[in-house]
């Protein structure tokens, strides 16, 4: 899963596949994912989250209500890494959209 930042209209969202990007980040969404790091090209940046990604591997088909439910009540599931929930609360403050993935 990549966040994708663009800096000129000062927003982002989650995009799992380079057919799923909005038109202009497909080749970034694709650097990203096949590099597993983050990427920035001009004013957008493509950040292979790590956090994210184990989130979403550990909670499987389910992983966007488990992350709704851990934001709304604070409260991580059991198999979530201590160290990745800042990261995961750092999407949620900055209202990341998880509706479109």
């Amino acid at each position: 899963m990549i966040v994708v930042h663009d800096l000129y209209k000062n927003r982002a969202y989650l995009c799992a596949s380079p057919d799923k990007a909005k038109k202009g980040d497909e080749a970034g969404v694709k650097l990203a994912l096949d590099r597993r790091e983050t990427i920035e090209v001009g004013k957008t940046i493509y950040e292979y989250n790590i956090a994210l990604n184990r989130f979403i591997a550990a909670n499987g088909r389910q992983w966007k209500k488990s992350l709704r439910d851990a934001w709304e009540s604070g409260i991580y599931p059991g198999s979530t890494p201590k160290t990745d929930v800042p990261a995961l609360q750092r999407l949620r403050n900055n209202a990341i959209p998880i509706h479109g993935v």
